[in-house]
Formats: structure tokens, sequence, C-alpha cells
């Protein structure tokens, strides 16, 4: 089901969701008071809210927010999202560097429960990640994504306590389902953990939250490399890395 919504382009809200039909009949159920969509009997994990627009040209929609949600789903992404007690937002800016191919994933987090906050919305930088010597045909947002849930996020993330994390990223929307549902890793063979869901946004779509906050983690990320390319010596002090790139090294940075 798709419900309109005024932008300069026109974008369209979904709520999707597989369903096994057997009668001929879709049952849904609208909460008028939420504003939730429900498809009854929806494969779990298959229900997404999505924004997208009609590009010129026959291109097909261009999706610009996908949330995972089960079972009941608002129209808006925002609302969405914010079904989720935690949130980390982030971006991998990639550039060659004395002849290596280097990324930096740069890291948001709201430090509040979005499922228990009233108000405007805080977020802060959470970390950076300097990735050196990255193999020909590896994303380096998945890398990316290993090294700030592995090392910034997993260790001291108690699921009972801190509920559900949604991972928002601008990458590999395709393939949000399966990793979702852990048919495929996130990343080499490790999956993602049940407690966390990847989220898409763009940042071409600011006025969603995660479109908004996925713009800082870029600027954030094009400044941190963009220092590192200025230094002597970019490459000193390295952890190693693995089969897909040489060497990593977390930036610390000041928020002052």
């Amino acid at each position: 089901m798709a419900k309109k919504i005024g932008k300069s382009k026109k974008r369209d809200d979904y709520v999707y969701g597989i369903v096994n039909v057997t009668d001929g009949f879709v049952d849904i159920r609208y909460d008028e008071q939420s504003g939730k969509i429900e498809l009854v009997g929806a494969e779990p994990g298959s229900t997404k809210v999505e924004r997208s627009y009609k590009r010129e040209g026959g291109k097909g929609d261009k999706v610009v927010a996908s949330v995972p949600h089960d079972p009941g789903a608002p129209f808006d992404p925002d609302d969405a999202l914010k079904s989720f007690e935690n949130v980390v937002i982030m971006d991998t800016n990639k550039r060659t560097i004395a002849g290596k191919d280097c990324a930096v994933c740069f890291s948001y987090n709201i430090p509040v429960k979005l499922t228990e906050h009233e108000g405007g919305i805080p977020y802060g930088p959470l970390a950076a990640y300097f990735i050196v010597g990255i193999k020909k045909g590896v994303n380096p947002e998945r890398i990316g994504w290993h090294l700030t849930l592995s090392n910034s996020i997993s260790s001291e993330y108690n699921p009972r306590v801190h509920g559900r994390l949604a991972v928002v990223t601008d990458s590999e929307l395709g393939l949000h389902p399966d990793i979702n549902r852990q048919r495929v890793p996130y990343y080499a063979d490790h999956t993602l953990p049940e407690w966390a869901k990847l989220v898409y946004a763009s940042d071409k779509e600011t006025d969603t939250l995660g479109g908004e906050i996925i713009k800082a983690c870029h600027k954030g990320a094009t400044l941190v490399i963009e220092e590192m390319r200025k230094r002597a010596n970019p490459f000193d002090n390295l952890a190693d890395g693995d089969d897909n790139f040489e060497g990593y090294k977390q930036i610390f940075f000041s928020t002052q």
C-alpha cells in the first residue's frame, strides 16, 4: 500500500510484506490511532516501510528510505525508525592515498532510546575508522560496518537492556532483507546479530532523520580522510586487516 506525501519531488511511502495467499485475498488491518498497517500473516522479517520517487526517463523508482518493521508498520519512515530502541548511522568515503585504496567509515549514534523519547532527536559522533589497502571489488562500506559493530558497539551491547539496534546505511539496499534474516553474512563470514537490523537511508533525502544523519556521516568521513591524505605517515600504527584489506586504525577526534 502507498501513501503520497507532498515534497519538491513527489514521494510515495509504501508498506511492503510477503504474504502466502491461498484464497485470493490479502488481509490488511489499519489502526486509525497509530496509523499503522498490518499485513496479516506476512512472513516474519518481510515487512518494511519504503519511501521512493519516480525517476525520469523510465529508470524506475528511486528508493530513498527503507526500514524493516514487523508486524504493524507506519507509513512514515521516521516513525518506523523510531520504533527501534537504539540507532547507529554510518557512511564510508573512499580515496587513493600513496597508491593504496583507502576509506574512512564515520558513524553517529542517537544516545537516547527512541521508543521512550519525546521531542527533538539528539545525535552525536560515535567513531571513525581509517581502512587501508582495500582489495579490488570489495565494498569498503561493509568493512566499515564490521569495524564499527565489532569495535564500538557489540562488546558493550546487551539487547536485554538496550533493545533493538537500527544500523542505518546508504549501501547494499538489495542485500538488506537477506542480511537482516541472517541468510547471508553482512561481512565476510559474519552474520548480523539478531538484535540488529540494517536500515537504508539516502543523504539525498534529508527530510528523513536517517537521511539527515547519513549526510552528517558523509561530511565527517570526508573531513577525516582528507586529513589522512595530508599526514606524512598515514599508515603508521595499523591493526591487521583480513583477506579484504591490509589494516585499519580508529581515528580519535574532538567534537569541540
